[in-house]
């Protein structure tokens, strides 16, 4: 590992090399275009975070897809925030103008 990078391990217990300033986004594309595509959050040290969080040079990094469990878990929370009734106003307004 040089300095400009960094290295994580992922669920299989397997450590990968990133560049240092990299995101949870940069790991599931230097995986492949396809989890890069699927993803949707990561767990990071057993917490769900955005894929633009970044990532520290250990960190326990799991890559949540729309098809995983997790990933449903996430969308129906999402769906049912969309249709919250702040969030209904919100896009009435901006309907409107």
């Amino acid at each position: 590992m040089s300095a400009s990078a960094i290295d994580v391990t992922l669920p299989d217990g397997s450590a990968r090399s990133v560049p240092a300033s990299s995101t949870a986004l940069d790991l599931a594309q230097s995986i492949g275009s396809r989890l890069a595509k699927a993803a949707v959050a990561a767990v990071i040290g057993g917490e769900e975070r955005d894929l633009s969080s970044p990532l520290n040079q250990g960190d326990r990094v799991a890559i949540v897809t729309a098809d995983s469990d997790a990933g449903r878990h996430r969308s129906e929370e999402h769906t049912s925030e969309l249709q919250s009734p702040d969030h209904l106003v919100c896009r009435l307004l901006l309907e409107k103008k």
